[in-house]
């Protein structure tokens, strides 16, 4: 089951330091996050949209800290996925994009990936 949707003070208060970067050990290294970044950026307007991906919030760290998988690209972003469920059994693909800045990664974004990107991650394509 997905953990349930954090409010702002929740959500920062899971970092060290709630209000500026925060390193974590991943299982692929050392990851550079600013939770005020990481809240605010699932909730952004994109293409003259609103895109709300706050319903994720609460599986952003689980996913970081203990994935089902990592994968790489040609790019060398860096994909984490970890599968769960919504109340009605339905499929939430949780993925983080991290970046590679030399020896420490940088968190992006996370987004629910459709059926077709998850595959794609997988195939490394």
């Amino acid at each position: 089951m997905i953990p349930k949707r954090l409010n702002k003070e929740q959500f920062v208060n899971q970092f060290k330091n709630p209000k500026g970067d925060n390193i974590i050990k991943t299982p692929v290294g050392e990851l550079k996050i600013n939770p005020q970044y990481a809240f605010s950026h699932l909730r952004r307007v994109k293409n003259g949209k609103l895109e709300n991906r706050k319903f994720l919030n609460g599986g952003i760290l689980p996913t970081l800290l203990n994935p089902l998988f990592v994968t790489k690209n040609a790019e060398r972003t860096l994909f984490f996925y970890k599968p769960f469920t919504n109340e009605n059994g339905k499929i939430i693909n949780l993925v983080s994009v991290e970046v590679s800045d030399g020896n420490i990664l940088n968190y992006k974004t996370s987004y629910h990936g459709s059926h077709n990107r998850v595959m794609n991650m997988i195939k490394n394509d």
